[in-house]
């Protein structure tokens, strides 16, 4: 998601309405209040694998950790994006 597509988004939310996060296959009691936002002044890779049965997965990476496993720089793809990150207050991503 960009950050236009979820302005967008927010645009009819209570402004004084908490932001929760939800992980991946984690039920609602699983969420963690958003209490930092990280706007990283350098890009992330973001890497499309092509798997066994034909699909295409894409990973987004810091540009300082290795590629996704099972990338292939000759049959993938892989480009430049700028990330914001939402993180819980007692979070580091230092």
């Amino acid at each position: 998601m960009k950050v236009a597509e979820l302005l967008v988004r927010l645009k009819s939310a209570d402004p004084e309405a908490i932001v929760l996060m939800l992980g991946s296959l984690q039920d609602l009691s699983a969420t963690v209040e958003v209490g930092r936002v990280h706007q990283l002044g350098q890009a992330w890779i973001r890497e499309y694998v092509r798997l066994h049965d034909g699909r295409v997965e894409g990973y987004l990476r810091p540009p300082n950790r290795p590629s996704a496993p099972g990338f292939n720089a000759a049959t993938g793809e892989a480009y430049e994006e700028q990330v914001v990150i939402l993180a819980s207050e007692s979070t580091s991503i230092d």
